[in-house]
């Protein structure tokens, strides 16, 4: 926490260290409607993450309501924002209340975190493969003027060797193996887990549970191409939301260019689909303050 704290500090005092006075007198001349639209379409996402969790918890209740998994959602957000394990654990209690078992809740949870990691994947790589002419050669000062491309290249690793290991624990029995003996009791010896039989039984679990829940998604594909779909059009309303305030604040895309545009905010959401705090800023203001700098 401390840790986050201080890279949020670090990342204000260099977006305002220029000149803040102008960035604050910018937001109060703000266009009002590109900013009401874009907060239409953050919670838009909601109601997108809403129908996924619906259509994941018609798998174990069929009469589960698109209204249920709306307050699911909304009831994670609220928690969430504050205490990010609270937010899934009221989620679990909130199925229990719309007739979902507190062991089908958790599964559709764990599919529903399966498929969004996935998808995050397949739209990094997206937009890193189609995108990277535009912002390539975007210089980091931050970073002693590293390229925004180095960045983002290691944001998707960050993301692809997630997913591998993911899949690896729901598969890889040798791994398991590896974790559970010779991982623990070098933590323990370590003193850095104080109850190391407890956390056997608590990571044996983890493992058997997502060996579950993959082998029961690849039995619903077409389940999971539709939630693979809506989690692609949720990434692309991120990227584009920056880009609407942006907007307001009187920024020219026509003069960018709306592609490059598009693809300098997708790079954004690449790095923060991994590094949520402080870099996605930082990145934002060095690539638009490229595109909008005098040629």
């Amino acid at each position: 926490a401390i840790f986050f704290l201080a890279l949020t500090v670090f990342a204000l005092v260099y977006l305002l260290k220029d000149d803040p006075a102008r960035t604050f007198a910018l937001l109060g001349q703000a266009d009002f409607f590109p900013l009401l639209l874009a907060i239409a379409l953050i919670f838009s996402t909601l109601l997108l993450e809403a129908l996924n969790i619906t259509l994941l918890a018609h798998l174990y209740q069929p009469k589960y309501r698109y209204h249920h998994g709306l307050i699911n959602v909304m009831v994670s957000e609220a928690l969430g924002v504050y205490v990010k394990a609270g937010g899934t654990l009221l989620q679990e209690i909130t199925f229990t209340k719309h007739g979902v078992e507190s062991e089908n809740g958790a599964s559709v949870l764990t599919m529903n975190f399966l498929i969004y990691q996935f998808s995050i994947c397949v739209y990094s790589a997206l937009i890193v493969i189609f995108g990277t002419s535009y912002v390539a050669f975007v210089p980091l000062d931050l970073f002693g003027g590293m390229k925004i491309f180095y960045i983002g290249i290691l944001s998707l690793g960050l993301q692809v060797g997630f997913l591998l290991l993911i899949i690896a624990l729901a598969y890889w029995r040798g791994l398991h193996r590896l974790l559970l003996n010779s991982g623990i009791n070098v933590l323990a010896k370590l003193h850095i887990l104080k109850e190391p039989e407890e956390t056997r039984k608590k990571l044996t679990l983890k493992f058997a549970t997502y060996r579950i829940e993959m082998k029961r998604l690849m039995h619903h594909k077409a389940l999971v191409l539709l939630i693979l779909s809506i989690d692609l059009v949720k990434c692309f309303i991120n990227t584009i939301v920056p880009l609407i305030v942006l907007v307001s604040l009187g920024a020219d895309l026509n003069g960018i260019g709306y592609i490059k545009s598009f693809f300098g905010a997708g790079y954004v959401q690449v790095i923060s689909n991994s590094l949520g705090v402080g870099a996605p800023e930082i990145a934002f203001q060095a690539i638009f303050s490229s595109f909008l700098a005098p040629v």
